[in-house]
């Protein structure tokens, strides 16, 4: 079956639906740094400057690709992709869907693992899994007012980065760099899971994107948090967790080099 974006997804049976992308900050669905790239490459004239932006959060448009490529009908299915920030899609059985950021994905991990260990990731998650988290540190970090916020929410590196890591270490100098490395972890998968729990606590299918897919520990504390509701890598539903978002944008890019509008 070929979705409106061109785009078949293996083994899929999700319904045939408009899709489109996320945005943190949008202007009317075009991501900024896009206005008028794509439409002039395609002969026709540039749009006009994007207006100012409105107040509150960018469009959430991830939910309506998630949706085309892994909505089943009359079904629950959640959509968890841990990039460098974790988002979840909600897409729910009465056709309704929500969609925000849940906090840090691989960013703080990845920053720190290159900082102590010279290496661009936690390879599968071994190194964190090779030690508890620290109780008193996660909770340290889980005191994050971001957490706590309903959606719609986003987020970025601009808060959840290294300074603001070290800023909550400085009353943890004694812990090793092997369990700060543990609550990292910990950290991403209870934001995450929270927030499952708080808007969909009967969900029954998590699919899993991003390079957050591929780490082991990390998808085994999702599964251990979320014990009524099958983890699943984003392979298991027809695409490769790396790929994801790459043909999401490239479904945004078609649909902007063919004229097409955004049906949200």
């Amino acid at each position: 079956m070929v979705r409106p974006c061109g785009i078949a997804p293996r083994n899929s049976t999700a319904p045939a639906t408009r899709c489109s992308w996320r945005s943190r900050r949008c202007w009317g669905g075009w991501p900024a740094s896009w206005a008028g790239a794509l439409p002039a490459a395609a002969g026709g004239p540039p749009p006009p400057p994007p207006p100012a932006p409105a107040a509150g959060q960018g469009a959430p448009l991830a939910p309506f690709f998630h949706r085309a490529l892994f909505g089943r009908a009359g079904e629950t299915v959640g959509v968890l992709n841990i990039g460098g920030i974790s988002n979840l899609s909600l897409l729910r059985a009465d056709g309704s869907m929500l969609g925000f950021d849940c906090g840090p994905g691989n960013a703080l991990m990845d920053a720190w693992c290159l900082r102590h260990l010279g290496r661009a990731y936690d390879d599968r998650g071994a190194w964190a899994a090779g030690a508890a988290p620290d109780a008193a540190l996660l909770q340290a970090l889980l005191s994050e007012p971001f957490f706590a916020k309903a959606p719609p929410k986003s987020t970025g590196r601009d808060l959840f980065n290294e300074p603001w890591l070290q800023q909550r270490l400085a009353a943890f100098a004694s812990l090793s760099s092997q369990v700060v490395q543990s609550t990292l972890a910990e950290l991403t998968a209870r934001a995450c899971a929270g927030e499952v729990l708080r808007h969909e606590p009967k969900l029954g299918r998590l699919i899993v994107c991003g390079g957050g897919a591929l780490n082991d520990h990390l998808m085994s504390r999702l599964q251990a948090l979320l014990p009524a509701a099958q983890v699943v890598s984003s392979a298991q539903a027809g695409l490769p967790p790396l790929e994801v978002e790459a043909t999401a944008f490239a479904c945004l890019a078609r649909k902007a080099v063919l004229r097409e509008k955004l049906e949200l």
